[in-house]
């Protein structure tokens, strides 16, 4: 039959090829899959960040006497909602 001896041609052959291919595949794969993962977790720590910035700034405001208790509640509220 053709083909018969795949498995056992040289040891530089094609099956190791076919390995060394495979591997080569899998390491580009697991590379894409990381950085698409750890694009997905910048942004949510961005949008975390953001957050966590703004109500600093109007606990800042607030403490200088530059806004109203109240209107401080609806910011945060406002800020809160996003």
């Amino acid at each position: 039959m053709w083909g018969c001896e795949y498995f056992h041609s040289s040891q530089w052959g094609s099956f190791s090829a076919h390995w060394i291919f495979g591997g080569f595949l899998t390491v580009i794969v697991l590379l894409l899959l990381g950085i698409f993962l750890r694009g997905l977790l910048k942004s949510s720590r961005t949008r975390f960040n953001d957050r966590d910035d703004s109500l600093q700034i109007i606990k800042y405001r607030l403490a200088k006497g530059d806004i109203t208790h109240e209107t401080y509640l609806e910011m945060k509220k406002i800020i809160n909602q996003s």
